[in-house]
């Protein structure tokens, strides 16, 4: 799990360097990947992740939504949806979108749901 990183610099590299060492497939990053939210920088994470033989699921944070829109977020960070949830064996990920400073109703609402459709072990 990586967080606030802003941007893909050696430290970033590094960090994911080591969770691909330490044997994990997947990198959960929980937002402000980005210094201004464009498609080139999330399409450099994708690409990065992609050579580690890392799945990037990306949390938008206020810095990856420049736009108030998430724009370049949506079309090119490889997250299917503002919010969504993935399953990997029994951890159940649900990702919010708090990226313009709260969560809202409706990302409440959509929690709920997911959690009450989700199986408990």
């Amino acid at each position: 799990m990586l967080g606030s990183s802003w941007g893909l610099d050696e430290a970033a590299r590094a960090a994911l360097a080591a969770i691909r060492e330490e044997g994990d497939l997947f990198v959960l990053h929980t937002g402000n990947m980005t210094v201004s939210g464009t498609a080139p920088e999330f399409l450099a994470w994708q690409e990065h992740c992609r050579a580690l033989g890392l799945t990037l699921y990306p949390v938008p944070g206020n810095r990856d939504n420049a736009d108030g829109l998430l724009v370049a977020y949506s079309a090119t960070s490889g997250a299917p949806a503002s919010h969504y949830a993935i399953d990997r064996g029994a951890l159940h990920i649900a990702v919010l979108n708090a990226s313009l400073g709260s969560l809202s109703e409706g990302e409440l609402a959509w929690l709920r749901q997911d959690l009450a459709v989700t199986p408990r072990s």
